[in-house]
């Protein structure tokens, strides 16, 4: 059955998440961003990550889409089209994701043989920036160990990215899957634009502040050789 939660009011991403998961009752949680469409067979392959026991944040992609797309449509009425996830900035990207001083093209996916040696920031690019919440899956057991999304964060960004940083520090393997979603994107008004950007920079500081948090807790604990001193300073390098 489903189990409908509505929240009383608008509320931050970090708060309905971690309502979610106080009250799912399955073992394993699936996050997506609003306005996103979801491929057969799509969370098959997420549990196909959750079946091998390990522990893991199970991490897809995304094609955007505009609102008029004719495949849109396609979908509702049983189409099954997947999306071309190598449009997702994590397989490639030639802008700039976020300010570099060297601007470069990327493709984080296989420069790390699907994350496995992101062992050093890749110029301002991180493993837990890897943790996108538009879609992805980790057993709830996994989300509760590390309390869910830090509340602390408001408004738009960085409470994934936080959360990611958390779980591995807590020892779970991000791992990429061959599928994703597509997402209906929605331009945004200049107003809209200037908020965001508000709140990315204030999360942003916030994230940097608890940094240290995670080290502290055990970032890179399975892994001392790969996690080290040296990629501590180097991360938090990145993150200014």
């Amino acid at each position: 059955p489903l189990h409908y939660l509505k929240n009383q009011g608008n509320q931050d991403r970090s708060s309905a998440r971690n309502k979610g998961i106080a009250h799912a009752r399955g073992e394993l949680l699936v996050f997506f961003d609003s306005d996103v469409l979801v491929p057969n067979g799509y969370f098959h392959e997420h549990w196909k990550i959750h079946a091998k026991e390990v522990p893991a944040v199970a991490v897809g992609f995304v094609e955007n889409i505009a609102k008029g797309d004719g495949r849109i449509k396609a979908m509702k009425e049983g189409a099954d089209l997947k999306p071309d996830i190598h449009r997702d900035f994590r397989h490639y990207t030639n802008t700039l994701y976020r300010t570099t001083a060297a601007p470069r093209e990327y493709r984080l996916v296989e420069e790390t043989n699907g994350f496995k040696h992101f062992t050093h920031p890749i110029d301002n690019f991180t493993l837990p920036d890897m943790v996108v919440t538009h879609n992805l899956s980790i057993r709830a057991e996994y989300a509760r160990q590390v309390d869910g999304f830090d509340e602390r964060f408001q408004g738009w960004g960085y409470e994934d990215t936080h959360f990611g940083a958390k779980l591995i520090a807590a020892g779970c393997y991000v791992i990429p899957l061959p599928t994703g979603v597509f997402r209906i994107k929605h331009p945004l008004r200049e107003h809209d634009e200037a908020v965001r950007e508000q709140d990315r920079k204030r999360n942003k500081t916030l994230y940097g502040e608890l940094l240290n948090e995670e080290w502290q807790r055990g970032m890179g604990k399975r892994n001392e050789e790969e996690f080290g001193e040296e990629f501590r300073e180097e991360f938090m390098e990145a993150q200014k």
